[in-house]
């Protein structure tokens, strides 16, 4: 159950790290006046947000629940 840990935290960071690239690209994308291909950069950056969010809820709500029934 430990590397059901170790994958969940890693699929964490890779959603974190994906929602940082798509949020340089959006600042790049406006900064040099495309704001049509912007507007994807700035829905993959959410997409990513929401994703990031639902793996840290989901290894939040895992790792506790297997702490207290290995304590019993």
């Amino acid at each position: 159950m430990k590397n059901e840990h170790k994958v969940l935290r890693i699929l964490e960071i890779v959603w974190l790290v994906i929602g940082c690239i798509g949020l340089i690209s959006f600042t790049y994308a406006m900064v040099t006046g495309n704001k049509e291909q912007a507007i994807y950069f700035l829905v993959f950056t959410f997409v990513s947000g929401v994703m990031y969010a639902v793996r840290k809820r989901q290894r939040k709500r895992v790792t506790p629940t297997e702490g207290s029934s290995e304590s019993k």
